[in-house]
C-alpha cells in the first residue's frame, strides 16, 4: 500500500470530524472517571485509539464506498471531502472488513455494557448508509440514526463506571444528534434531489428544516439544563440555526461548524474533568 493511497484513506476517515466520535467517547469517560488515575488504564488509551482512527474509517468509508455513484452530484466530494476513486474500491472493501474482525475482537474483550455500546455504534455506523437498510434515504430514520454519535460517550462512561449514564443525557444527546444531522444535510439538498436520494432535508426543504433543527436543539438544551444548569452553553445551537433562518447562510455556517462543536466539546471534557484535578 504506498503513501499516496494511504493519505487518500486518512482523507477518508474525514480528521476534521474525528471529534465527533474520540470527542464524544473522551467526554463520557471524563464524566465517569471516579479519579485522574483512570485515565491511564489500557481500556481508556484503546477506546480513544479506536474512535480516532478506525471507527471514522469505517463509518465514513462505508458512507463513501456505498456513495460512489450518488458523489457525483455532490459539489463537496472532491473539494471538501475526499471521493472515493475506482482503484480504491478493493483496498476500502478490505480495510472495512479488516475493521469489522477488528472491533468484534474488541467487543469479546470488553464488559458488557461497553460492549453492547461498541456494536449499537457499529451496526448503526453500517445501516446508515448500507444495504438493505441504507437509513440514510429515509425520511426521519435519517436523522434519528444519527444517534451512533452518542454511543462512544456512552461506552466511555460504562467503562469508566460499569453503570448507563442517565436516560435523559441519552435523550438529550440524541435529540442533538438528530438535529445536526438534519442541518449538515441541508447543504446536500439539490445533490441529493439530483441523485434521487429523499432524505429528511429534501422532504422539508431549507426553511421547515432550520425550524425542525431549531426545535429539536433547544428540546435538548432543555433536558442538558434540567440536569444541570451548567450546560446553558448547548443552547448555542439553536442560535445558529434561527441564524440561518433570517439569514440564509447555512453553507457558510456549515464550514465553521465543526470548530462550533469542537470548543463546546473541549469545554464539556474540562466541565467534566475539573473535579477530578
Amino acid at each position: 500500500m504506498n503513501q499516496a493511497l494511504l493519505s487518500r484513506l486518512f482523507l477518508i476517515s474525514r480528521p476534521k470530524f474525528w471529534l465527533y466520535l474520540a470527542g464524544t467517547f473522551l467526554v463520557g469517560y471524563a464524566a465517569g472517571a471516579p479519579s485522574l488515575n483512570t485515565f491511564t488504564t489500557p481500556s481508556f488509551f484503546i477506546g480513544l485509539l479506536y474512535f480516532t482512527l478506525p471507527a471514522n474509517l469505517f463509518l465514513y468509508g462505508v458512507n463513501d464506498y456505498f456513495d460512489r455513484d450518488t458523489d457525483a452530484h455532490n459539489d463537496r466530494k472532491g473539494a471538501e471531502e475526499a471521493k472515493v476513486r475506482s482503484d480504491e474500491t478493493q483496498v476500502l472493501r478490505t480495510l472495512l472488513l479488516v475493521i469489522t474482525l477488528i472491533t468484534v475482537l474488541y467487543g469479546f474483550f470488553l464488559p458488557v455494557k461497553a460492549s453492547m455500546s461498541l456494536t449499537t455504534f457499529f451496526l448503526l455506523s453500517y445501516a446508515y448508509s448500507g444495504p438493505p437498510t441504507r437509513l440514510k434515504a429515509t425520511p426521519v430514520l435519517d436523522s434519528a440514526s444519527n444517534i451512533l454519535y452518542v454511543f462512544p460517550g456512552v461506552m466511555g462512561f460504562t467503562l469508566a463506571t460499569s453503570q448507563w449514564p442517565s436516560v435523559f443525557i441519552i435523550a438529550g444527546a440524541a435529540l442533538w444528534t438528530a438535529a445536526m444531522h438534519l442541518y449538515s444535510a441541508i447543504p446536500d439538498i439539490e445533490a441529493d434531489k439530483s441523485a434521487d436520494i429523499k432524505t429528511s432535508a429534501v422532504v422539508l426543504g431549507e426553511t421547515y428544516s432550520l425550524i425542525a433543527c431549531t426545535a429539536l436543539w433547544i428540546a435538548s438544551a432543555a433536558l442538558f439544563i434540567s440536569i444541570d444548569p451548567w450546560l446553558a452553553p448547548s443552547l448555542v445551537y439553536p442560535l445558529i440555526s434561527v441564524s440561518a433562518l433570517f439569514h440564509g447562510h447555512v453553507k457558510a455556517q456549515y464550514r465553521v461548524y465543526p470548530y462550533i462543536n469542537g470548543l463546546i466539546g473541549m469545554a464539556a471534557f474540562w466541565y467534566a474533568a475539573l473535579p477530578l484535578l
